[in-house]
């Protein structure tokens, strides 16, 4: 599956689930931790935030310009 053909605002569990089990292996507090299954079904979707984050120097006491953040 590429992530081309996914809708861009949710992942599919086919590829959260290896993105979790992965982040569990990669984490010395996640591995001792103790597991909560989630509930993921055909109808969960993750929202993921496409939009980039920018950052600036701006003056002192300036203004900082608004942004969506996702």
């Amino acid at each position: 599956m590429k992530l081309s053909a996914v809708d861009p605002i949710f992942l599919p569990e086919t590829l959260v689930g290896p993105i979790f089990e992965k982040s569990v292996e990669g984490s010395a507090v996640m591995s001792l931790a103790r597991r909560v299954p989630l509930s993921m079904t055909a109808n969960t979707a993750v929202p993921v935030p496409l939009d980039v984050p920018t950052a600036d120097w701006v003056a002192v006491g300036g203004r900082k310009p608004l942004s969506s953040g996702g």
